[in-house]
């Protein structure tokens, strides 16, 4: 009997810690129906530019046109993460419906477990209740969090006070020169597709010791065209084959080189697909339903390699980096000729 008693104990136990994760997950759900709770997003990083170069934020809430991360709500982070991910892998369709159905049930019974603590569903009821009406009761809830953050002191001032740009580390000397005020600016800036600058964009509350990072959703048609396409743009190259150079013998840009081409080749690419998504608008859209998809992929990725080659060739006549790439340039050419010799020699 006693066996008996506790077998259904365990059983009611898990059943009320599933309900409890099921609770939590559907006030949580709400934010994803709205299209309010971000969750990873895809894993092609290229894909994920295109969603970064407008303001979006992995793992985060939209207020208004804002993304604010919820990575600072430990441990109620974890829970809204998940499904954010959830969200993401259910608008991508790749899981079939009764495998997002068994995800959900595990979901729910993982949550339940994390939940199991009375303290703990007070403020996640506080969080959810928050979020929902953040005009009544948000500072006071991120006042709460913000008291209960260690954050690196050191590189929140740099980057909110001192510079707020991105810095394109190349080693781990670079990025620790990235995080202290003073030695940042001796880095390039990393730069997007458009050669734009990449800037930090804050936080709520003193950015100083503030957990909530945030970032504008700046929409823009072509990227929002990349993105219903899902069109993989690479980032720019940091090595270039020129036509000159053997085959195959691509040269590293130096970090000058490298920033004015990245800048350069961006800007020109912003100028190519603008005329062909934005300003040829309807001419556009009429071919993408006759020829298709692919075929409109294939026409933003042309016109990337278009821009990349012009700012390739531009490059190469810059009257301080073209003297120096054409000499690299003839110094491969020869090392390539005197390895044929020696391969012949043998």
């Amino acid at each position: 009997a006693i066996s008996q008693y506790l077998e259904q104990n365990k059983k009611d136990m898990a059943l009320a810690k599933m309900a409890l994760g099921s609770a939590a997950m559907m006030a949580t759900y709400s934010l994803i129906a709205e299209g309010r709770l971000t969750g990873g997003g895809p894993e092609d990083p290229d894909l994920k530019a295109t969603l970064y170069r407008q303001g979006w934020k992995p793992y985060s809430i939209k207020f208004g046109n804002e993304y604010v991360s919820i990575r600072g709500l430990e441990p109620f982070s974890t829970i809204m993460m998940i499904m954010g991910d959830i969200g993401d892998l259910m608008n991508t369709g790749i899981a079939k419906g009764e495998e997002i159905e068994e995800l959900v049930y595990t979901t729910m019974a993982s949550i339940g477990y994390s939940l199991t603590n009375k303290t703990m569903m007070q403020g996640f009821a506080n969080l959810i209740d928050t979020l929902r009406n953040p005009e009544y009761k948000g500072t006071k809830t991120f006042q709460q969090f913000i008291a209960s953050a260690v954050p690196t002191v050191v590189a929140n001032v740099n980057k909110s006070y001192v510079d707020g740009v991105l810095r394109d580390t190349r080693s781990t000397l670079d990025a620790i020169k990235a995080r202290v005020p003073g030695l940042s600016k001796t880095l390039k800036p990393r730069r997007d597709l458009y050669g734009r600058k990449i800037i930090n964009s804050g936080a709520y509350g003193p950015d100083i010791i503030s957990p909530f990072y945030k970032s504008t959703h700046k929409p823009n048609a072509i990227d929002e065209e990349i993105w219903s396409l899902r069109a993989k743009i690479t980032k720019h190259p940091d090595a270039l084959q020129f036509d000159d150079a053997p085959p195959d013998s691509p040269i590293e840009l130096s970090d000058d080189e490298r920033d004015w081409f990245h800048q350069r080749a961006g800007e020109l690419t912003l100028k190519n697909l603008t005329k062909l998504i934005v300003t040829r608008n309807s001419s556009w859209e009429n071919k993408k339903r006759r020829k298709g998809k692919e075929w409109a992929i294939e026409e933003i990725r042309r016109e990337v390699r278009e821009a990349r080659e012009k700012a390739e060739k531009e490059l190469l006549k810059h009257p301080v980096f073209g003297r120096d790439l054409k000499a690299r340039i003839k110094e491969l050419k020869y090392e390539k000729k005197e390895e044929e010799r020696n391969r012949r020699r043998m």
